[in-house]
């Protein structure tokens, strides 16, 4: 028979635990001693929330978007600035003063690669003062323009002015031409002055063409001055304040606040004691 083996008992070493370690049953217990506070003061948070989203004013949207007035002539003369309108619009119609929004007041973007069409978002107490705030910048462009318009048409009317004194100098010079031609015997000097008064015909008619063109160019079918491309989108609704968000949001701070108070309270006490 093998020998027989002896049988060590084992030694259980009792573990320490730390004195300072919080265990879950430990929070549960202070947030039960403490839930009343935990309530009320989340509900006072809620309800601070409540009455601020019922007093602020609700403030509502309208969409829409703006082309640039412009001619059409061979290509876009723009009566305004693309690019200074739109910074123009940003300076007057866009109020943040010391980082406080007074309404009603815009957002201006511009399509990707596009310069001269504006897409407006326009927030006011009402879609009425909002629509109004609209025809009040539309009206402020259409005069500017307007106003270019009018210099436009009268620097176009110089150049056609200038192009019929022109006609009729040229015309005077034709005849007296034409009249020196029915005396002329000689061949070659009767060649030269026929060669002249087709080249002054050719100036008349290169003259009257550039008339035309200038004339067409003040043609009304050509002149847009700024307007409003697509719908007016109106919200039915305000968009601030978004109250669903602004109480769901002081809720959770609330009852998070109330959590972090209640172990400030207890850290504390306890440092008391300890003293």
């Amino acid at each position: 028979m093998s020998q027989e083996q002896k049988i060590i008992p084992v030694q259980y070493i009792p573990v320490e635990c730390d004195e300072d370690e919080i265990s879950l049953k430990d929070i549960i217990k202070t947030l039960l001693k403490y839930k009343k506070f935990i309530v009320i003061f989340t509900l006072l948070i809620t309800s601070l929330a409540v009455i601020y989203v019922f007093i602020k004013k609700p403030v509502y949207e309208v969409n829409t978007s703006l082309q640039l007035g412009y001619i059409n002539s061979n290509s876009k003369i723009y009566l305004l600035d693309p690019y200074a309108t739109k910074i123009y619009l940003e300076n007057i119609y866009k109020k943040n003063k010391f980082d406080k929004i007074k309404y009603p007041t815009i957002n201006v973007n511009t399509p990707k690669n596009i310069k001269d069409i504006y897409n407006l978002n326009i927030y006011a107490y009402s879609n009425k003062e909002a629509i109004e705030y609209l025809n009040k910048i539309l009206k402020d462009l259409k005069n500017k323009e307007q106003k270019k318009l009018n210099t436009f048409k009268s620097e176009i009317s110089k150049k056609i002015k200038i192009l019929k004194d022109a006609n009729n100098r040229l015309e005077i010079e034709l005849k007296t031409l034409n009249e020196k031609l029915k005396n002329t015997k000689d061949a070659q000097l009767y060649a030269t002055i026929l060669n002249n008064i087709s080249e002054i015909q050719a100036q008349i008619t290169k003259n009257e063409l550039n008339i035309a063109n200038l004339k067409n160019t003040l043609s009304p079918a050509n002149i847009t001055l700024t307007h409003i491309i697509g719908n007016i989108k109106k919200s039915p609704y305000p968009v601030k304040p978004k109250k669903k968000l602004i109480i769901t949001v002081a809720f959770i701070t609330g009852f998070i606040l109330s959590i972090f108070l209640v172990f400030l309270i207890e850290f504390i006490r306890s440092l008391k004691e300890q003293e």
